[in-house]
């Protein structure tokens, strides 16, 4: 005679254990719901906060360049005798220093309107007021000699663009002043601060 084996009865999961069963499902759904919403939204802030940091470092370095340039300029200048006739040697070599600086690794050249759209040269005397300095254009000043130098750069965009393109490249302008000071042995050129 043959034993027969009981098998052992199949049971469904009590209502209890298919009901949390069916939460978690759900939780994990609303939780892969929101990573999908949330990502694309913290990646775009990222994106952002690094367009930022580098059109700011891109006017630092821009800023440099300019004081360099004028700087340059401003000695040029007074070493000259700081009449109108030596203003564009004294231009020539503070472009010749803003040229060996760099934004990015792109040259400063004041030249190139497809780099610098915009830049404004102007000599005349400072005039300590208060704590800064008063500005008056005088291509013949002969003394309180004073470079003003303002430039607009364009910075080309860390990221590109998704759809298309970008409407212009961001710009960064920075305005400086720098004076030789003759009351100072030997006389040198520093930066200033104007009031104007």
């Amino acid at each position: 005679m043959k034993a027969s084996i009981a098998q052992p009865a199949l049971k469904s999961p009590p209502a209890e254990s298919r009901r949390a069963a069916c939460r978690a499902a759900h939780r994990r759904g609303v939780v892969t719901l929101w990573t999908v919403l949330v990502i694309p939204f913290v990646l775009a802030i990222f994106c952002a906060v690094l367009e930022v940091k580098h059109l700011w470092q891109g006017r630092v370095q821009l800023d440099g360049a300019m004081q360099a340039a004028a700087l340059a300029s401003v000695q040029e200048w007074a070493e000259r005798g700081g009449t109108a006739q030596q203003v564009a040697a004294a231009e020539s070599l503070g472009k010749e220093y803003a040229l060996a600086n760099t934004i990015h690794g792109v040259p400063v050249d004041l030249d190139d309107q497809a780099i610098v759209p915009a830049v404004a040269w102007a000599f005349g005397t400072g005039t300590r007021r208060g704590t800064g300095f008063d500005f008056t254009a005088n291509r013949n000043a002969g003394a309180d000699l004073t470079v003003v130098l303002q430039a607009t750069v364009r910075v080309p965009a860390l990221f590109p663009p998704i759809f298309g393109r970008w409407i212009a490249d961001p710009t960064v302008s920075v305005r400086t002043a720098a004076y030789y000071d003759r009351s100072v042995r030997p006389p040198r050129p520093r930066l200033i601060l104007l009031n104007n």
